[in-house]
């Protein structure tokens, strides 16, 4: 289960075979006050040892299209980033 936004969504994944790229399917159920907000796919892409890039798009259509709803990049809590002080 994903909590993002208001919504409880159910996941199924898949992860890639360089281990770099995972990608998250929404399944039907959950909660979501808005359907609006509910992603349908989730792509995390790993970049490097201390960050993921995360996108969430709309439909499978908005995936093939690189029709972001949603991303932002997060940082691995103690971790230090190359070149940082």
């Amino acid at each position: 289960m994903l909590m993002w936004d208001g919504c409880t969504l159910p996941l199924v994944s898949l992860v890639s075979e360089d281990e770099q790229n995972a990608y998250l399917d929404v399944q039907k159920g959950g909660e979501c006050p808005s359907e609006k907000k509910r992603p349908s796919t989730i792509m995390l892409q790993r970049k490097g040892d201390c960050e993921v890039s995360v996108e969430l798009y709309a439909s499978a259509e908005g995936l093939k299209q690189d029709a972001i709803q949603a991303s932002a990049t997060y940082t691995k809590s103690g971790c230090t980033l190359p070149g940082a002080h």
